[in-house]
């Protein structure tokens, strides 16, 4: 199995859900808001938390044994920022309020620009170093 590939694949169906959740919470009425995060509860939950555990407990413990630790640890704290605003999302919902669409907005921007340099920078790298 190509740990990486799965990884990527995995973003394609985040990516989904990030833009479903951000369209709603920018311009979208509650019900939308409420639909978009409750469609995406399970990539943002347990599937977000199964790919992380494969990043945190697999492949970044590889690279950092190839080359340094402070190369993946960037991406260790992205996670925990992740699932930290991921949280506060999913403990304020069905209530959909101007605070939580702020943190919808945030949430997918964290996801998103996490998987971007994960996929520009870390992923090739990884491919280079393990084969």
């Amino acid at each position: 199995m190509d740990t990486i590939a799965t990884l990527t694949e995995e973003h394609t169906m985040l990516r989904t859900h990030i833009t479903a959740v951000r369209e709603a919470a920018e311009r979208g009425s509650d019900e939308d808001l409420r639909k978009a995060l409750s469609d995406a509860a399970g990539m943002f939950g347990s599937a977000l938390d199964g790919h992380i555990a494969v990043e945190d407990n697999d492949l970044f413990p590889q690279i950092a044994d190839y080359a340094d630790r402070s190369i993946v640890e960037p991406f260790v704290e992205d996670h925990r920022e992740i699932e930290k605003v991921r949280d506060a999302v999913y403990r304020q919902v069905p209530e959909v309020t101007p605070a939580l669409r702020s943190q919808c907005l945030t949430l997918c921007s964290l996801i998103q620009d996490h998987n971007d340099r994960e996929e520009q920078m870390l992923f090739p790298m990884a491919r280079n170093m393990l084969g």
